[in-house]
């Protein structure tokens, strides 16, 4: 969607997500992110479940992530868009 539509903001919603997805937190890193950032992907929202195993999962995404892309994580979708758009 980045590439296809030049988007510089994205909401990514993972609210209706259960479990551990930590598996997938190298790919993110490795291959996801320097595509994103090679598009000029700015900002970067979440809306994370109230799954445990998913927030940590998340939490651990932001550590590997750090300081490459601004990312944060709502509770909701207004939250995460009101704060990509800022």
């Amino acid at each position: 969607m980045c590439e296809k539509y030049g988007l510089k903001l994205m909401v990514n919603n993972n609210s209706n997500l259960r479990g551990s997805w930590d598996h997938a937190n190298d790919w993110i890193a490795e291959v996801w992110l320097p595509r994103a950032l090679a598009l000029d992907l700015k900002k970067l929202s979440h809306i994370v479940s109230k799954d445990i195993f998913t927030t940590l999962s998340f939490e651990e995404m932001q550590t590997n992530i750090a300081g490459k892309i601004d990312s944060h994580y709502f509770p909701s979708f207004e939250e995460a868009e009101k704060w990509a758009l800022s």
